[in-house]
């Protein structure tokens, strides 16, 4: 799949991705499977049990960008038991690029 952007998501609230395979897909922008915006409220994010095999991105996040615009908002991020594979960028993050995002934001990575 070539696109724009990777699969977007333009978030109120939260997004969860559970149990997905993201296979070979090329974008000439930010995040090669996914990319994911939020810039209103706080949000969380949830990526479980989730494979991101051969990803490209003309641009930051091979498999996923991640990107918050609004300051001052509680963000978290959680990535459990996924795995990344073979994804590459020509810009920052091979696999994985997060942006913004106040000094509240909260990342997780457990089993990945």
């Amino acid at each position: 799949m070539v696109a724009n952007r990777g699969s977007q998501v333009n978030s109120k609230k939260y997004v969860t991705i559970e149990s997905s395979r993201f296979v070979n897909n090329t974008t000439p922008a930010s995040g090669g499977a996914v990319c994911i915006g939020y810039s209103t409220g706080n949000h969380n994010v949830t990526i479980k049990d989730t494979y991101f095999t051969e990803n490209k991105a003309i641009g930051p996040g091979g498999a996923m960008y991640l990107e918050n615009s609004k300051v001052g908002t509680a963000n978290f991020v959680l990535l459990k038991s996924s795995g990344f594979e073979n994804n590459a960028a020509t810009a920052p993050g091979g696999a994985v690029f997060i942006i913004g995002g106040p000094a509240g934001q909260n990342v997780t990575i457990k089993n990945s």
